[in-house]
């Protein structure tokens, strides 16, 4: 793994897909939080009658938005730390637009199969919690 200090201005098209996601997802969790605009079905609920691994994540953005880092960590612990990862590569691409400055992490194959095995397996972990809660 190598962090490096990445320079120039031009943002790469990840911090703009996890900025734009967490605005969008976060301008909808408002929205619901305080009972505004419509409420969107979860398709995968709708088709397969169950909970989805992210079932929980707009109770999760609101009791984000309101303080309640415990209740977010209940309704959906690992989109909370999700959205509180891309939180932090938007603000590093802000940090990047505004500096010309920012931090890059580099993994090597072997890192990026690890992690994506790590990830598959919290995801599972994740889904049989919300799914029993």
């Amino acid at each position: 793994m190598i962090l490096a200090l990445k320079t120039g201005r031009r943002p790469d098209v990840a911090t703009v897909a996890f900025g734009a996601g967490l605005l969008g997802s976060i301008l909808y969790g408002v929205a619901r939080y305080f009972d505004f605009g419509p409420q969107l079905a979860c398709p995968w609920r709708e088709g397969f009658g169950v909970r989805c691994p992210g079932c929980g994540t707009t109770a999760m953005l609101g009791h984000m938005l309101a303080g309640e880092p415990g209740a977010a960590l209940a309704a959906n612990p690992l989109f909370a730390l999700i959205y509180l990862t891309m939180a932090l590569f938007a603000i590093n691409g802000l940090v990047g637009l505004v500096s010309g400055r920012s931090l890059r992490l580099t993994l090597s194959r072997r890192q990026q199969l690890v992690g994506s095995v790590l990830f598959l397996s919290a995801l599972g972990a994740n889904w049989i919690y919300v799914l029993l809660r």
